[in-house]
Parts: C-alpha cells; sequence; structure tokens
C-alpha cells in the first residue's frame, strides 16, 4: 500500500477549503493507521482535544521551535 511509507504528516488547523480536521478524517478514512501532529496558532482547545480521540499523535502550538517540532517527531515516528 503506498501510504503506508509517510512516517507522519503534520497538518495546520486552518486550511483553505477543508479543516485540518477534515484532513485527517479524509487521511483515516484513506489509511486507517495514519500518524498525524496538529498545529495552530489559536491554542490547544476542545477541537484539539476531540482529534486526540480521534488518532492525531501530537499537538504543536504556533509558532513553534524547530527544536521542540523535531522532538515531538521523532518521539512520535521512534527516531534515535
Amino acid at each position: 500500500n503506498q501510504h503506508c511509507e509517510i512516517a507522519l504528516v503534520i497538518l495546520y488547523m486552518n486550511l483553505p477549503g477543508m479543516s485540518g480536521q477534515e484532513v485527517f478524517h479524509e487521511m483515516k478514512r484513506i489509511n486507517p493507521n495514519v500518524s498525524a501532529v496538529i498545529s495552530t496558532g489559536y491554542g490547544k482547545g476542545e477541537k484539539i482535544d476531540q482529534m486526540y480521540s480521534e488518532g492525531i499523535k501530537g499537538f504543536m502550538q504556533k509558532p513553534f521551535v524547530v527544536k521542540e517540532l523535531l522532538k515531538l517527531v521523532e518521539n512520535i515516528i521512534g527516531v534515535r
């Protein structure tokens, strides 16, 4: 399956056309084991909490420090 090659997707919550949550649902439909991190500048709220229950692996508040993002990604995909 070609979709299994993607280790992690980083989604912005406020995308044009579809929300990050809608994109995540579509990705889950295609590959139920997809790993995703959500990013937004608005903080962690009810939608993010709901997305955790739906299977997101992490959250990054914007603006974020690259080292923090790298650490989160490494923790999720098991690098190092």
